[in-house]
């Protein structure tokens, strides 16, 4: 969830911090719990795939994740979020 360190998208950018590092930073305990709801704990720690790719994209396209205001509004956006919100759940949160 939400980290003490704050990465800046330059510094994501220029790969001074990790992609799940970055996006880490925004998941919130909500987020996690919407997540872990909507996509399902049982598909989530099933998952074989380090991305979850094995899971429908339209599962993830279809969440409702709140953006913050510092990051672009995408669809991208929020799978990362989600998916981010995943890794953390897979991880024992």
């Amino acid at each position: 969830m939400n980290t003490s360190t704050k990465y800046t998208r330059e510094q994501y950018l220029n790969n001074e911090c990790s992609h799940h590092d970055y996006y880490k930073q925004f998941v919130t305990k909500g987020i996690i719990d919407y997540v872990k709801r909507a996509i399902g704990k049982d598909k989530i720690l099933n998952s074989k795939d380090e991305h979850f790719n094995d899971i429908p994209l339209r599962l993830w396209d279809n969440l409702y994740i709140p953006i913050p205001n510092s990051l672009d509004k995408s669809l991208a956006t929020k799978v990362c979020l989600a998916k981010c919100a995943a890794v953390i759940i897979k991880e024992g949160e």
